[in-house]
């Protein structure tokens, strides 16, 4: 009798499949978690970064220009100052743009291209007559972020997902040909012992008693029985041992069915 040997029941696979999916659906977890707490971190370090960039411009341009209108020379009237403002956002990446403006908050100069990002205000101090101190005016620098700061977390996404791929395709062919190709021979031993115990429990003919002696007649009937039932518990041990190995349940329908048509009525 043939024994069941298709991929379907095939144990290596059933075992390699569910390994892979289970490696796929935890890796792809803890793969998606490291790469959202290492963008969280470089963004966190980019704002940082910017932020303390568009201080240190702002701080020296207010510096530099304080010391022109103190000497006498009008914020309004000073020469090159949008030319040098320009030529500071082009040294910078990560300046968007810078504004010059009017102690009343009217806006003097800007150079570069707005994009609604953080500002780092700070204002032109310049002592009065009085002794006090007077803002001149405010230098605004506005801050973006490097394009840099978002291409590291997609590059390290893309090697996250091929990483895990490949330890979940490598995790399921070692289970496959490891401990799955143990059981699937092992599943294979017991249904072919089966199948062989089944075809051996067969009834024998009643031309092969005796028929001329009662007692020989009698114990050969309580040999046949006594040979019939240790045969039905071999069938009964091995269908057990199959059924170890059945995680799913699809072999139990089967091996019930063979178990009555050996079992002794």
């Amino acid at each position: 009798m043939k024994t069941d040997t298709g991929t379907l029941t095939d144990l290596r696979w059933r075992l390699g499949c569910w390994v892979l999916c289970v490696l796929l659906v935890v890796g792809g977890a803890c793969a998606v978690w490291a790469v959202q707490e290492m963008q969280e971190r470089a963004d966190a370090a980019t704002y940082k970064d910017s932020h303390a960039i568009g201080e240190s411009v702002a701080q020296t341009l207010a510096e530099q220009l304080a010391r022109a209108v103190r000497v006498g020379i009008p914020l309004a009237q000073l020469p090159g100052v949008p030319d040098y403002l320009a030529q500071t956002v082009q040294r910078q990446p990560m300046l968007n743009a810078i504004t010059l403006l009017q102690p009343d908050g009217s806006v003097l100069h800007t150079v570069g291209q707005p994009a609604h990002g953080d500002v780092v205000p700070v204002p032109i101090t310049v002592q009065s007559r009085t002794g006090g101190a007077q803002p001149a005016g405010f230098v605004v620098v506005e801050v973006g972020h490097a394009a840099s700061a978002r291409q590291g977390p997609a590059w390290s996404s893309g090697a996250s997902a091929l990483a895990v791929i490949g330890f979940a395709l490598l995790g399921a062919l070692t289970a496959a040909f490891g401990p799955g190709a143990h059981l699937e021979a092992k599943r294979r031993a017991a249904l072919a012992a089966l199948h062989q115990t089944a075809h051996d429990a067969a009834p024998a003919s009643p031309q092969d008693m005796p028929d001329n002696d009662l007692q020989r007649l009698l114990d050969a009937l309580a040999l046949g029985d006594g040979r019939q039932h240790a045969q039905h518990q071999a069938v009964q041990d091995y269908a057990d041992e199959l059924l170890n190995t059945d995680f799913d349940g699809s072999l139990r329908p089967r091996v019930e069915r063979i178990l009555g048509s050996t079992r002794p009525r």
